[in-house]
């Protein structure tokens, strides 16, 4: 297994210095799959914007600076870094990284790794605790968003008598994939919604399409989790980017989790409110062709029923919904919806898919736990989806999404695990903790929920990056 570990860390290495042969290889058709917003604001209309100087290279994320400051409200940008990540969510998922380089076998779960230890020492958990890692201020404060993404801020050199700019950038280095953002800024023009771990380029053109010399370059955005900046939504993330024991990353851009798309405010009332920024990144940058609705009829404020999509026009979007239970209770007597929801992630190549509940947290969170647990993350980048909704703005100031054990929270992460492992059918018990976490997914999801063994290696094949 720890030869699988090194395949692993060789593959992010190879995936950040990629050759443009290589990008072009990973991405068939990056003018559908890119999947990105743009903002033509300055530095001050929004936190933690990353500045990138002409013709920078970016090198491995994990090395560039972390630092950064608020003032006011706002978060100063940093430059350099690379993440998308506000500073405290990205020295979360460092601790995480570092964590899991020192487990026995993270591709396994083992008791001795005890990252979801009962116990402190000295005060603090075993594990790596996202309480620590966690800024109260940020998450009261909705303005700041800290569920979103931070993006990158491009910038360049203005020319004598030219007011008017564009901006190119792709994923091919001969920009035939390129997004074209217009009215461009010399002091700053923010891309948000990247995909992780990928290499841009970018180059200037003038209003009329010259392209403007020593102007652009390349960088590689951070190897961490996707958010995605959809308008008035909460906790939106893309379900892919995680390396896996097969050396190969979660294709991203297939299947996103977050929050319900119909409400004004989440606790409290389920209306849609018409967010035309929203929708639009929904349907141009997510380019969702499904609407999975986890929500119960209890959910729902008022009595309110849903039978299509928000975002569809003319039908053009599916909407299903499978209202199924959280944690154990979810896969002990749900199983068979969750069959169904399994069934749909199986053409999400054809149709990717949006899946929610309430805000994105706990029935959400268990079928990206299993979703991601079948593509072979480790157990450390499974926790970390998880809790990740800590951040968002429904995640509560004292972090009641966490794999560590807790006391007075409603989130039942260990009961989860608790009921996979000893889960039974016919007398016999599913889950062997010898065997790969995604082995003992398959084994309950094709066992106990009924997924078929075709079903299962689809998903496999067009959720793994080639």
């Amino acid at each position: 297994m720890k030869k699988l570990k090194i395949l692993s860390f060789a593959t992010i290495l190879f995936l950040v210095g990629c050759t443009t042969n290589k990008v072009s290889e990973d991405i068939q058709d990056s003018r559908e799959e890119i999947s990105e917003v743009v903002s033509n604001e300055d530095n001050s209309s929004g936190p933690g914007l990353i500045s990138v100087t002409p013709n920078s290279q970016a090198t491995s994320s994990s090395s560039s600076s972390s630092s950064s400051s608020s003032s006011g409200g706002q978060i100063t940008p940093t430059v350099g870094d690379y993440s998308q990540q506000s500073a405290n969510c990205k020295a979360y998922l460092d601790a995480m990284r570092a964590q899991h380089n020192t487990m026995e076998d993270d591709y396994r779960y083992i008791e001795s790794n005890v990252i979801n230890d009962k116990t402190k020492v000295n005060g603090k958990y075993k594990g790596v605790d996202i309480a620590e890692y966690y800024d109260t201020a940020t998450w009261q404060n909705k303005e700041l968003k800290s569920d979103h993404s931070y993006g990158v801020t491009l910038k360049f050199n203005s020319r004598d008598n030219m007011s008017t700019y564009k901006i190119e950038y792709g994923l091919k280095s001969d920009f035939s994939d390129a997004i074209t953002v217009n009215n461009a800024k010399p002091d700053g023009t923010v891309i948000k919604n990247l995909f992780a771990a990928k290499t841009y380029y970018w180059r200037v053109k003038t209003a009329d399409g010259t392209v403007v010399p020593n102007e652009g370059g390349n960088f590689t955005t951070g190897d961490y989790t996707r958010w995605i900046d959809c308008g008035a939504m909460y906790n939106v993330r893309d379900n892919g980017g995680y390396m896996t024991h097969y050396g190969k990353r979660i294709k991203q851009g297939l299947v996103f989790r977050g929050g319900e798309i119909t409400h004004k405010g989440w606790a409290t009332d389920h209306t849609f409110t018409g967010d035309d920024a929203a929708k639009e990144v929904f349907r141009n940058v997510m380019k969702i062709g499904v609407e999975l609705d986890l929500r119960r009829t209890a959910d729902l404020g008022g009595g309110e029923t849903y039978t299509s999509c928000m975002f569809a026009v003319n039908g053009d979007i599916d909407y299903v919904n499978k209202s199924i239970n959280s944690y154990g209770n979810g896969v002990n007597n749900d199983y068979r919806l969750i069959k169904d929801i399994f069934d749909l992630f199986a053409n999400a190549d054809k149709k990717p898919v949006y899946y929610h509940c309430h805000g994105g947290a706990d029935r959400t969170g268990i079928i990206g736990w299993l979703l991601n647990g079948l593509l072979g993350a480790s157990y450390t980048d499974l926790c970390i989806d998880f809790e990740l909704t800590s951040y968002s703005s429904i995640g509560g100031g004292d972090c009641k999404r966490s794999h560590l054990y807790r006391t007075g929270r409603y989130d039942d992460y260990a009961g989860f695990l608790s009921a996979m492992r000893n889960m039974t059918v016919n007398g016999t018990k599913i889950w062997d903790d010898s065997k790969l976490i995604s082995e003992n997914v398959e084994a309950y999801l094709t066992k106990k929920a009924g997924v078929a063994s075709s079903t299962i290696t689809k998903i496999r094949q067009i959720m793994l990056e080639d």
